[in-house]
């Protein structure tokens, strides 16, 4: 089985990093709570799409980006070592690219393949037999990929999205761990 993993918000708080440049770059006392929808900046503050990507790249490249979750990395090779395939699969700016795969290096993360997906194509349409992600829309985007399974990881930023609709191939899960717990159970291996 190929595993798709995003970055950010599943293997690592860019959230808690992107807070920090921002209270720093323009006087704000924000906290990784306050965080609570997926245009937060662009709504709350009227900054532009860019103007937050760039705050993201600088997070990254301060190393203020955490682990979410510590047993990542030997969850991610216990699969490796059962024969799947994991696949990183992240929307990153090209600035941002060597600092993500250093982090995850640094974190020990072992993949087959990292992909840094631009606009104009979905993580669902690469070779991928599952996709673990937090973004919003994902599920409605898994609407064109039946064949394929996503697990929305539970984030304040996601708490809108219905799971038991339409389509049904997207389901919730608290955590990495949990997602990977049932990968193992569901492969059989």
């Amino acid at each position: 089985m190929n595993i798709g993993i995003d970055v950010d918000g599943v293997l690592g708080d860019l959230i808690g990093g992107l807070i920090i440049v921002a209270n720093e770059r323009h006087g704000l006392a924000l906290t990784s709570e306050d965080y609570d929808d997926w245009g937060f900046f662009q709504d709350n503050f009227e900054f532009s799409t860019s103007h937050v990507l760039n705050m993201m790249d600088e997070a990254w490249e301060r190393g203020l980006v955490e682990l979410i979750e510590p047993g990542s990395a030997k969850w991610i090779h216990d699969l490796k070592s059962q024969g799947h395939d994991i696949t990183i699969i992240t929307r990153r700016t090209y600035k941002s690219h060597p600092a993500v795969t250093a982090w995850l290096h640094k974190q020990g993360i072992k993949y087959t393949v990292l992909i840094f997906n631009g606009p104009g194509i979905e993580k669902l349409d690469y070779p991928i037999d599952v996709l673990i992600d937090d973004a919003p829309t994902i599920a409605e985007k898994a609407k064109k990929h039946p064949e394929k399974s996503v697990y929305l990881l539970d984030r304040v930023w996601n708490a809108h999205v219905d799971t038991h609709q339409p389509p049904f191939n997207v389901s919730r899960v608290k955590s990495l761990e949990q997602a990977l717990k049932f990968l193992r159970r569901f492969s059989g291996k």
